[in-house]
């Protein structure tokens, strides 16, 4: 994988509890009216927003049959996860694919959020919340390296 802090990163803010469902739930397509411009391959970071959307946490659990943490701690805001982005597509298999577009994302790492107010559409993390993220994202794949001997 690489470093979050050796080109920009972009990052891309959702309404809570779909950034979880990225990070911890197996989510591997958001879902958008518009293509990600972003080159295939590029890391992009899941930043968690501070809407809840209770509607999208109950179709979760009904249609998926996996919980989400209710609104409140459980659900930080910030960045929670890193991403790499596979690609555009406008058919998937994959349950959680509602189109019109998806931006397939694979190698998402959970990370301990990293605090920090969000926008709208694709924007560039700060240059100075970058060393934070990359810690955090550094530490976390060390830790599963760890494991995994």
């Amino acid at each position: 994988m690489g470093s979050p802090t050796k080109q920009s990163l972009k990052a891309i803010t959702l309404h809570r509890p779909w950034a979880y469902a990225i990070a911890h739930l197996g989510k591997r397509v958001e879902n958008r009216g518009w293509a990600c411009p972003l080159a295939p391959g590029s890391l992009i970071a899941i930043h968690a927003g501070k809407k809840y959307d209770k509607q999208a946490a109950d179709w979760i659990r009904q249609t998926l049959g996996q919980d989400c943490p209710p609104d409140g701690d459980e659900h930080p805001t910030g960045i929670v996860a890193i991403a790499r982005f596979v690609g555009n597509v406008t058919a998937s298999d994959s349950p959680w694919f509602v189109g019109p577009i998806g931006w397939q994302l694979t190698e998402v790492v959970a990370i301990d959020p990293v605090p920090c107010s969000g926008q709208q559409g694709l924007w560039l993390v700060p240059d100075v919340l970058r060393p934070s993220v990359r810690k955090t994202y550094h530490r976390e794949l060390m830790r599963r390296l760890v494991e995994a001997l």
